[in-house]
């Protein structure tokens, strides 16, 4: 993502600790110094982890019921599912 995105800071979040300790490791052996990973359910949006002035996109991979991540996005950011 943060080569797709370009300039601006990419914060991927999953509740799985396994995912995101081999995403970080990966991450910084490959240089990618913009990306932020977080271990917590993003459903429950850690304040922490979300600017004020909200995402620009947020993109959800995994099944869900409803798209309760839309208070993270800034105005006029993008929702996206795949």
């Amino acid at each position: 993502m943060a080569e797709v995105v370009g300039p601006g800071n990419v914060t991927p979040v999953d509740i799985d600790a396994a995912v995101t300790d081999r995403a970080t490791r990966f991450l910084s052996a490959t240089g990618h110094d913009r990306v932020r990973v977080i271990t917590a359910d993003a459903e429950r949006r850690p304040a922490d982890v979300v600017p004020d002035s909200g995402f620009d996109a947020v993109i959800v991979t995994v099944d869900t019921w409803h798209l309760p991540r839309l208070h993270m996005i800034a105005e006029g950011g993008c929702p996206t599912t795949t």
